[in-house]
């Protein structure tokens, strides 16, 4: 996700670390913490979000997402909470399940599915549609569809992650706790994402067999 103030990021990276530039339309983003691991030939990404609770300060939001990631293509879904002067491009104001592409890692373009709710779990799932050399995304929540993306080859990046889209302290004017529970990826079966380890920023993050939980 990206919005028109620089992010930081603090990166664990799973298994393909020779496949960095897939990975690049994340790495830009302020006080996050994030897996991201790269698969080839995947056709999909599950996981399961539940906010605890996000309480961004007033000129931030707060987002708890997935993504397929090609540089400089970029396919996330989630959940984010803003405060009152804080947006992400045209998303603002309140809980919402989003949507969010970018085909050049400059312009992003974000778009609310529908309201989300604290300790309430929503089903969601990037899948791959067509027959190369190039491929389509599409978001799916629940089993509704809405919002893709093409551009993509074989081998991808698949993100999780705990952000927040506006420099600010690592206070307390900001907290939030949530899960990105049961990930997984399909390669003509589920299989559970690995991570290599963790690099911290503003976020507490801990991963346990494909059950991610982020905190601040």
């Amino acid at each position: 996700m990206r919005s028109s103030k620089k992010r930081q990021i603090a990166i664990a990276l799973g298994a393909v670390v020779a496949e960095v530039a897939v990975n690049a339309p994340v790495a830009l983003a302020y006080n996050t913490s994030s897996i991201v691991h790269s698969i080839a030939n995947s056709t999909a990404d599950y996981v399961v979000i539940r906010p605890a609770y996000l309480s961004p300060d007033v000129n931030s939001c707060l987002i708890l997402g997935h993504a397929v990631t090609q540089y400089p293509y970029q396919l996330e879904q989630g959940i984010y909470n803003c405060g009152s002067n804080a947006g992400v491009d045209a998303c603002s104001g309140g809980e919402n399940q989003f949507v969010e592409a970018t085909f050049d890692s400059v312009t992003y373009y974000c778009y609310v599915f529908a309201a989300a709710y604290n300790d309430n779990s929503y089903t969601m799932q990037l899948q791959r549609n067509g027959k190369g050399p190039t491929f389509e995304w599409d978001a799916k929540f629940g089993s509704s569809l809405y919002g893709n993306q093409s551009g993509f080859n074989q081998t991808t990046g698949f993100g999780v992650w705990g952000e927040q889209n506006n420099y600010t302290p690592c206070d307390s004017s900001w907290k939030a706790s949530g899960t990105l529970n049961l990930w997984q990826y399909y390669t003509g079966g589920w299989n559970t994402h690995s991570n290599a380890g963790t690099s911290l920023g503003c976020w507490n993050l801990s991963y346990s067999s494909g059950n991610v939980s982020v905190s601040h």
